[in-house]
């Protein structure tokens, strides 16, 4: 999946079992540790979205 749009609404997808709308954004838009610090989306923007498609598989299947 290289299209960065794609790889947002698929990641947008998956957390949505985890969290309302809102709490997509925060996340996607939040520094986390578990993407060495930086935001979601600058990560999907600067084409490393499969570093965070990959976390937030691991956290919707329940590895956090």
């Amino acid at each position: 999946m290289d299209n960065p749009n794609q790889v947002e609404a698929r990641i947008r997808e998956l957390l949505s079992e985890v969290y309302e709308p809102e709490g997509v954004d925060i996340w996607l838009t939040s520094p986390h540790r578990w993407l060495g610090g930086e935001r979601g989306m600058d990560l999907i923007r600067d084409g490393r979205g499969d570093e965070v498609l990959a976390v937030a598989e691991r956290l919707v299947g329940g590895a956090w």
